[in-house]
């Protein structure tokens, strides 16, 4: 009797982690991928098969254990895939619009081949990597009055 209890306090603590989770990735596509023009979400082998993907005729590439799916405009496609790391091409929206919208703290800046390159934090977005000593989960590359943004970085070329 005494484990009912216990067992519902438990299910009750880890529910606003849940939620945090299912909101975090809402945020991002809901509010993104209305200006998106190419998305790719990068997915662990453990999480979806090959099979499926050739089912469903996703646009992919395997690199290792990790998963490369493409889709242009067809982002329902997409909606239900659970991904490690997301990136997207947005057009019509500046850097500083972007950052604004999502107060996201620029870390540093650096140019890459002709390219500005941002790295820096949102608090909204959990998984975050560390790039020289600095806490990174956003990166941007503006090329051509285009941004490429990587969640938390860009693991394709840009």
């Amino acid at each position: 009797m005494k484990k009912i209890p216990f067992i519902i306090l438990l299910c009750i603590s880890f529910l606003p982690i849940l939620l945090f989770i299912n909101i975090q990735t809402n945020y991002i596509e809901n509010s993104l991928f209305k200006k998106a023009t190419k998305v790719c979400f990068i997915v662990d082998e453990n999480e979806i098969t090959e099979n499926f993907l050739k089912n469903e005729n996703f646009n992919y590439v395997k690199v290792g254990n990790k998963f490369f799916l493409y889709e242009d405009n067809n982002f329902n496609k997409l909606k239900n895939i659970k991904y490690d790391y997301i990136e997207f091409v947005l057009n019509d929206v500046s850097v500083q619009q972007l950052i604004k919208k999502f107060n996201i703290k620029i870390t540093y800046t650096e140019t890459i081949n002709n390219e500005v390159v941002y790295y820096g934090y949102c608090c909204n977005f959990m998984k975050e990597v560390y790039l020289n000593n600095l806490k990174i989960n956003v990166q941007i590359v503006e090329v051509n009055n285009t941004l490429k943004v990587g969640y938390p970085m860009i693991y394709s070329a840009f």
